[in-house]
């Protein structure tokens, strides 16, 4: 929240219960792009999964758009489906390893 605003959201849980956990819906307003919003939240939600599931692999599925901003921060594409979300919108599925990164 900035100014009494909320610009951004995301969360994180166990996948339909399978014991896979996986980020969700990490947003951050356009008009604050480029502030390191995203990457705080980002870091909160793995210091958080890092706490409550120690040492458990992360999962995301984004687009090409985003992937490289989830490397950065060690995660790996897994596979990448042409047109899955529409045409020209690609799915990247993407995986941070089972260790803690300490951010």
């Amino acid at each position: 929240i900035v100014d009494d605003k909320v610009v951004g959201c995301g969360g994180f849980g166990d996948k339909d219960n399978t014991g896979e956990i996986s980020l969700a819906w990490g947003l951050i307003h356009r008009d604050y792009h480029k502030m390191n919003y995203g990457r705080s939240l980002l870091k909160y939600r793995l210091s958080e999964i890092d706490r409550i599931y120690p040492k458990q692999p992360v999962f995301i599925d984004t687009t090409q758009f985003s992937y490289g901003f989830f490397e950065k921060y060690g995660f790996e594409v897994l596979k990448i489906t042409p047109d899955h979300y529409a045409v020209g919108m690609h799915r990247y599925d993407m995986v941070r390893r089972n260790v803690s990164l300490g951010i």
